[in-house]
């Protein structure tokens, strides 16, 4: 990781940097600090969507999807569909990778709110209302023609990165902010984040993906990197890749960026990002 230092000037403010909120304000406040959190996390430190649902034991039903700019409700040839649910989920900021041994095997990578649809209920509580942006990934095995799979509960995740979440069986109320890609053997990496948006743990998390010999994606247990409690520090901005050059003497190597902000824990001010 390349560390970048620029010194905040002194603030006369608190922020409360156990929240995803507080470490957006003071970042957005340090005179002279030219980055700011990426927007995915500026997204999730809006809590708007936490307000009182009028209905709170019913998921999300929109009129319909949502899919193009250009006829409104369709997509037509030749484009397709990628996200698979029908219950009109947001996904957003994609990325995809190609497996350079097989050019109809794509992945692709997104921040999911399948989970704001789903219907079960886990201790009297709708997952709907447990659900925030998760871990995402679509496969497609016919060069993007068609694609798998669907989430539709904590028992039947698809190809929902697991482990991360808390309805994944992880341990971070949201996730997302994906990067993926492939090695040279065909296995696919998953890069993201893992946090909470009102307490302070946050993580980078790194997920190994393999094919079944039926072209099935599964994905293994995630690791985590620059994993943190500490108000103080905030992990953002992942990305990654692998060495995929043979003569390299660092062939099947893999490279993890990411950027690190990191707080005064006395007042919250912007010390200085890595």
């Amino acid at each position: 990781m390349v560390t970048s230092l620029r010194p905040a000037a002194a603030s006369q403010t608190s922020y409360d940097t156990t929240t995803l909120a507080g470490k957006l304000a003071s970042v957005n406040n340090t005179p002279g600090l030219l980055i700011t959190l990426s927007g995915f996390l500026q997204q999730e430190a809006d809590m708007s969507d936490q307000n009182t649902n009028p209905t709170p034991n019913t998921a999300i039903t929109p009129a319909h999807v949502l899919n193009s700019t250009f006829d409104g409700t369709t997509v037509q040839s030749p484009d397709v569909t990628v996200n698979q649910d029908t219950a009109a989920a947001t996904q957003n900021e994609p990325t995809i990778a190609v497996d350079p041994n097989n050019a109809n095997r794509i992945v692709a990578g997104s921040n999911d709110y399948i989970t704001r649809t789903w219907s079960c209920m886990i201790n009297g509580t709708p997952c709907s209302a447990l659900g925030d942006a998760y871990s995402g990934s679509y496969y497609s095995n016919d060069g993007g023609q068609t694609w798998c799979c669907i989430a539709t509960d904590p028992q039947h995740l698809g190809t929902l990165i697991p482990g991360v979440e808390r309805l994944t069986g992880g341990i971070y109320d949201a996730g997302g902010d994906s990067n993926v890609f492939f090695d040279n053997h065909g296995n696919v990496y998953f890069t993201g984040l893992g946090f909470d948006r009102t307490q302070a743990p946050n993580t980078v998390t790194l997920s190994k993906g393999t094919f079944d010999t039926s072209g099935n994606l599964h994905w293994g247990p995630p690791t985590f990197i620059g994993q943190t409690k500490s108000p103080s520090t905030l992990n953002d901005k992942p990305w990654s890749t692998s060495d995929n050059n043979p003569t390299s003497p660092f062939y099947g190597r893999i490279y993890v960026s990411w950027t690190r902000f990191i707080f005064n824990p006395s007042n919250g001010a912007t010390n200085n990002h890595q």
